[in-house]
Formats: structure tokens, C-alpha cells, sequence
């Protein structure tokens, strides 16, 4: 993350940074990544899209669960929707207020 910052030339403040989601979900993608390493988990990291376009953030299996990353608000998208139609799993939403419970 910070490479990257510093190729862009990046290092405002996060309210006022474009990018706040892409920054958001990649944090809590490497977060978990990483706890689940020192946890020796053994379960895969997907993510999922539907043909019409309709996405989720994070998907894993052994159980299958699927999550949603929002640096604020609460609401799920569409995506969100057709998946929990698709497989009868509801997306969490990972928010700030949220984020013990998805990375510790």
C-alpha cells in the first residue's frame, strides 16, 4: 500500500482520498489473508461475479461465507442480493465498526 502511494504521489488524508474503497478492501483482504496464514486455515479466497455483473468483495468456503467491504455505511448491493438468491448465503458487511470481527 504504501508503494503504491508513493507511485501515485498519494498521501492525503483518507476522507478526502478517491480511492478510500480500493484502499479499504485491499487492507482487509491482506488482514485476512494474513490471519489466516497464522491460523494455518485451510480455506480459499474468491471473489465473485455474476455474468450480469452483479459482484461480491470477498467470498470463502469451508464454510462458504461472503462478505461485503464498505469503509462506511451498512447497506449491501445488488450483488449482494442476486448471491444470497443464488447460493442462501447472506453477505456480511465489513465496515469500520465492523472490522474486529472480519480481521482478529
Amino acid at each position: 500500500m504504501g508503494l503504491r502511494n508513493a507511485l501515485l504521489g498519494d498521501f492525503n488524508l483518507l476522507h478526502i482520498r478517491r480511492d478510500i474503497g480500493a484502499l479499504w478492501e485491499n487492507f482487509l483482504i491482506m488482514e485476512r489473508y494474513k490471519k489466516m496464514n497464522n491460523a494455518d486455515a485451510k480455506k480459499k479466497q474468491y471473489f465473485w461475479r455474476s455474468y450480469t455483473g452483479a459482484e461480491i468483495d470477498y467470498i470463502e468456503n469451508n464454510p462458504l461465507a461472503a462478505f461485503e467491504f464498505k469503509y462506511s455505511g451498512t447497506t449491501t448491493s445488488q450483488g449482494a442480493d442476486v448471491f444470497a438468491q443464488t447460493y442462501d448465503v447472506h453477505p456480511r458487511v465489513i465496515n469500520k465498526d465492523s472490522l474486529d470481527v472480519f480481521i482478529f
